[in-house]
């Protein structure tokens, strides 16, 4: 699977495979060529692929495993904003918007980028 350009933000990661393992890098910046990584890498478009979410990287993100196969990143005491919530149905990710509404979530940018658009600040 190839990067959509459209969906890429300077600070998102991204992947590419080196002599058959998975490497992850940070986007510094891009063009209509080639992606240009914090790491000092340049790839082609079709040389790279969107990091697939995990609980890992959830963790490392700072989201706190609760019950009910649920994820949450605390407020840290920030009354304006709220609570970020993801739920794991053992196959897939999903970003609560409210009690009703989901967006399900595959790769890391995906979330980084509905993370900036919330709050404002990178993941």
């Amino acid at each position: 699977m190839t990067m959509n350009p459209q969906e890429l933000r300077i600070g998102n990661y991204i992947g590419h495979r080196e002599y058959g393992e998975p490497y992850w890098e940070t986007v510094a910046w891009f063009d209509a060529d080639e992606i240009h990584t914090d790491e000092g890498n340049d790839y082609d478009w079709g040389d790279v692929e969107p990091v697939p979410l995990t609980e890992d990287w959830l963790r490392d993100f700072g989201f706190e495993w609760k019950k009910d196969n649920q994820w949450w990143i605390p407020s840290k005491g920030n009354s304006f904003r709220p609570e970020l919530r993801m739920i794991y149905n053992e196959t897939d990710f999903y970003f609560m918007v409210s009690a009703f509404y989901e967006i399900r979530i595959e790769h890391i940018h995906q979330l980084q980028n509905l993370y900036f658009a919330l709050t404002g600040k990178g993941l």
